[in-house]
């Protein structure tokens, strides 16, 4: 590793640091193609539950939604810090007839 490298990879580290107050999380560092160190931590996920009526039958919907990441790569671009939501995943979709007494 250069020292052009050692210094992005240096300043990436004290950035991920100085991010750990902002609600971004999960650190996810990228040299190249090739190399990816992710450093995320499984935080509680969000959960977003979802009722809803459709004529005679009652959908149940539960969601998670994952925290927030912050990812570092070093390219030979030079150095690109973005942070993304990665999207919600579906952990239970779940439809009940309901039956009116008439």
């Amino acid at each position: 590793m250069n020292h052009l490298n050692k210094s992005l990879l240096s300043l990436a580290i004290l950035g991920a640091a100085a991010l750990n107050t902002f609600p971004a999380t999960a650190q996810v560092f990228e040299i190249g193609d090739q190399i990816q160190f992710d450093l995320r931590e499984d935080r509680n996920p969000e959960l977003r539950p979802s009722l809803s009526t459709d004529g005679n039958q009652l959908n149940i919907q539960l969601e998670e939604q994952p925290q927030p990441e912050t990812r570092f790569r070093f390219g030979e671009d030079g150095l690109e810090i973005r942070q993304e939501q990665p999207a919600p995943r579906e952990r239970l979709n779940l439809t009940v007839p309901i039956e009116a007494d008439e």
